[in-house]
């Protein structure tokens, strides 16, 4: 559609019955708005945008209505928020296309899927949303935080119809940890060397 410029959220506040805000495959720009204003707020879809920067740790508080939240291909970056996490009927959440990263604290580890002499993975649910893969590269213990900020990018910017793109990354010195969603059926490597 082509539309940019600012989004007045208190504007927002004083249509009733108001529920579901989308902007989807815009020029919306910035940082993330003060979307938590709109406490009965159902569905947020800001994919496909130029919002940017990160997004605050309190940025979903009180939004217990929120069941989705689509955030698809803008450029946000830093810390998944807990507040997201933590949002008690989220049904939905989808935000490939950012570079965040990932905190423990919002993952319920529930089994290895796949280990290797490389990485060990791991399904996870994100607390309240979908179920995921953690991958933990056990061969960049050595890697430094830039050069392992740089890898992760240069395999974001990666596509071909069988590589699922990543959706977080999370760096200490102990972990390097990519997150990626989780699809049945295996990996692309098990297909390719004929592993179950």
């Amino acid at each position: 559609m082509g539309l940019s410029g600012l989004i007045n959220v208190d504007t927002l506040l004083e249509l009733s019955n108001f529920n579901s805000f989308s902007v989807i495959n815009n020029s919306f720009e910035g940082p993330m708005h003060a979307f938590k204003k709109l406490e009965s707020l159902r569905a947020l879809f800001l994919s496909n945008n130029k919002f940017s920067g990160d997004i605050l740790d309190d940025a979903f508080d009180g939004m217990g209505p929120l069941k989705r939240v689509f955030l698809v291909e803008n450029g946000f970056t830093g810390h998944i928020p807990t507040s997201l996490a933590n949002l008690p009927g989220l049904l939905e959440v989808n935000l490939h296309g950012n570079r965040f990263e990932v905190s423990s604290e919002v993952l319920e580890f529930q089994h290895e899927v796949r280990s290797s002499e490389v990485t060990a993975e791991s399904k996870v649910m994100v607390l309240n949303g979908p179920v995921m893969v953690v991958k933990r590269f056990q061969h960049m213990n050595n890697l430094g935080k830039k050069e392992f900020f740089e890898h992760m990018k240069r395999l974001g910017r990666l596509t071909h119809p069988n590589l699922l793109p990543p959706v977080a990354f999370f760096y200490n010195e102990e972990d390097k940890l990519l997150v990626h969603d989780f699809v049945e059926n295996g990996s692309l490597a098990s297909h390719l060397h004929g592993m179950t």
